[in-house]
């Protein structure tokens, strides 16, 4: 989950250098100089800004192109209201300037649905739910069953995250927390005996699972917390084609198809 403060959300966009909007006709992903990248599908463009790279929800792959499940899913967004659509990388503490200021319509950057962003933006419907999960290797998945099963036992989060977080709010004292600074530390901490288990936002365990079986979600840690689009406050007749776009996909069952690529199927 990413923490940004009320101060990060008040910088200004400074050097930051956004690309113009660029149309055509191809329906592929096409990376420019700058690092956009525009999906062409033939409609009036919007621009969507992206803090990459933040696997596996908005990254860039080794051919260039913008990937991820927010990649995919304002892409489809985007196609069926007729749109082509431009990615631009733009720093988190950016992406309130970019908005206000017209070089993107859309922020998609895995944002949580919060009171310190809604001061600033217009939030879409959310898209996903983000609790916390328990992760453990796969051969102590019927020992530590929940947090509680890990008495004696260190547990790994990522410091300053929701996960650090709800760890904490259990009051298990007998589990050893093990702060870390980067969630790239989180996994290979696990793998090398270093902690027994780690904590943290369910998509990214669950992200995991789809291409690795070394390991297992043992539970899942509810939050309340769920990520959305953002546009700017003025920017109605947007936030209306998100929404409705978005419920198209969840009819259709498109949504599920990006999910189960991405997370496994949604539960």
């Amino acid at each position: 989950m990413r923490n940004v403060s009320r101060a990060a959300l008040a910088l200004p966009l400074g050097a930051v250098v956004l690309a113009a909007v660029l149309a055509g006709c191809s329906g592929e992903d096409r990376p420019a100089a700058d690092g956009s990248t525009t999906v062409s599908v033939g409609g009036p463009p919007i621009t969507v800004c992206s803090d990459l790279p933040y696997p596996p929800f908005e990254f860039t792959a080794d051919d260039g192109t913008t990937t991820g499940f927010d990649h995919d899913l304002i892409e489809a967004m985007a196609r069926s209201a007729g749109h082509t659509v431009t990615f631009v990388p733009t720093p988190i503490d950016a992406i309130i300037a970019a908005l206000d200021g017209g070089q993107c319509r859309v922020a998609a950057s895995a944002l949580t649905i919060n009171d310190v962003w809604a001061e600033s933006v217009a939030f879409s419907d959310p898209y996903l739910d983000v609790d916390q999960s328990l992760l453990v290797r796969a051969e102590d998945a019927e020992r530590f069953r929940t947090l509680a099963d890990l008495d004696g036992r260190t547990v790994g989060v990522q410091a300053g995250t929701s996960g650090a977080d709800q760890v904490a709010a259990q009051g298990l004292t007998g589990v050893r927390v093990q702060e870390l600074q980067t969630a790239d530390e989180l996994v290979p901490a696990l793998v090398s005996g270093d902690v027994d288990a780690v904590v943290q936002d369910q998509p990214l365990n669950a992200h995991l699972l789809t291409h690795d079986d070394r390991f297992a979600i043992t539970q899942v840690i509810p939050t309340g917390q769920r990520y959305g689009f953002a546009t700017a406050r003025s920017d109605t007749e947007m936030l209306t084609e998100l929404d409705t776009a978005l419920e198209q996909l969840r009819a259709d069952g498109t949504y599920d198809e990006i999910h189960q690529r991405w997370f496994g199927p949604p539960t």
